[in-house]
């Protein structure tokens, strides 16, 4: 599995991307962050950008038990983990699978541990969209509150277009519906869950339905004037939270 290492402090945070995405797309916020307090360890989840070649046994166990090898490989200790939203669903997976190397999660907009509710026209939408720049570019446009600048487009667009097309299938077919609530019954720590306020994809109320009733002491907060790929447009914002969680820590 591709990652990268980046920064070089004491906190070892892993960072897990969205459906569709890679390891670049958390360069804003990491660029938020103090990067001799920290050590960010960036992967491209199995399937997607340049980890488009390695393709494990595409259930989320087995996505996180790829990544737990992973920490292993990079003597990790322990990890602040933020995954956003297929991510999120990995993180969680993560944290269960290996909790001797899990601290606390931020969640951002993240997939239910449950199926997530997506329509079957929604499903065959991003199913048909596979590959098609013009439409994905669209896609990325339509859930964002925030204009982003083309050359941010222009990555987002291209990370899509890097996906293998049995990971874009087999999440959309396959892993989003999986159901893991049983795995993270008996998790314990830290827990920030973030979404954004305009986001239509992934709620508030989703997610206070789904998620943060699983994590009793859990934070669930809005972020004012963003949708779906909050560290995109909201860097500084979504930052903070980073930041929130190593204080949740002390």
């Amino acid at each position: 599995m591709h990652l990268e290492l980046i920064g070089s402090g004491p906190q070892d945070v892993v960072l897990l991307h969205y459906f569709g995405g890679s390891g670049g797309y958390w360069k804003a916020m990491i660029d938020a962050l103090p990067r001799d307090r920290f050590r960010f360890i960036v992967p491209d989840l199995p399937g997607f950008g340049q980890s488009a070649d390695f393709l494990p046994k595409s259930s989320v166990p087995e996505k996180a038990d790829a990544l737990k090898a992973l920490l292993e490989a990079h003597s990790a200790t322990k990890c602040l983990v933020a995954g956003h939203s297929m991510g999120g669903k990995i993180a969680m997976a993560l944290a269960a699978a290996a909790p001797e190397y899990v601290a606390g999660l931020a969640l951002f907009a993240p997939s239910p541990p449950s199926p997530e509710p997506i329509s079957f026209s929604d499903r065959k939408k991003l199913r048909d969209m596979y590959g098609d720049g013009p439409e994905l570019r669209k896609h990325v446009k339509s859930i964002c509150s925030v204009s982003l600048p083309e050359r941010v487009l222009d990555g987002l667009v291209a990370a899509n277009c890097e996906a293998a097309q049995v990971a874009w299938i087999g999440w959309l077919e396959s892993g989003s519906r999986e159901d893991i609530s049983d795995r993270i019954r008996s998790l314990n720590l830290p827990v920030r869950i973030c979404y954004g306020a305009d986001d239509a994809l992934i709620t508030g109320q989703l997610l206070k339905a789904t998620v943060s009733n699983r994590f009793p002491d859990a934070s669930l907060i809005s972020i004012a004037g963003c949708g779906h790929l909050l560290p995109v447009e909201k860097p500084a914002e979504t930052a903070r939270e980073i930041l929130a969680l190593v204080r949740a820590l002390r």
